[in-house]
């Protein structure tokens, strides 16, 4: 079960003043089946800079991290992904080879073809930012 995820979100009143527009669980938690990763996506940029107008809720789309053709385990992303693990660990996996990551760890995922995997009974917490990116051409 989902760890509920409080979030918080600012923006702007009418006057332009600051204000909060959320003070409630994260609404949208994914997950691919039962026993897989949970994604509770807090925000989303959708360009570069930032559009900070308006106070429409951005995260309200059908989940998009979708696994490769025929495939729910090595996934590539044309970004930049850092995770940061918050509680317990977790294994990234590469094509050839692997690395234990524990709390306070942090990964900087760079358009690479991996997967997680939690080999512990314990639920494992991550935080992600993705930051859009060129794909790698070799």
């Amino acid at each position: 079960m989902a760890k509920p995820i409080r979030r918080v979100v600012t923006g702007h009143d009418a006057a332009g003043r600051s204000i909060f527009i959320v003070d409630a669980p994260a609404p949208h938690v994914y997950q691919r089946t039962p026993g897989s990763a949970i994604v509770t996506e807090l925000w989303e940029t959708r360009s570069m800079p930032a559009d900070n107008d308006g106070n429409a809720e951005v995260t309200d789309h059908a989940f998009r991290l979708a696994p490769p053709k025929s495939g729910t385990g090595f996934h590539k992303t044309n970004s930049v992904d850092y995770a940061v693990v918050l509680s317990g660990e977790i294994y990234a996996l590469m094509d050839k080879g692997e690395v234990l990551l524990r709390a306070g760890d942090v990964l900087v995922q760079r358009g690479t073809n991996h997967a997680w995997s939690n080999r512990t009974d314990e639920p494992a917490y991550l935080a992600f930012v993705l930051v859009d990116a060129e794909p790698y051409t070799p």
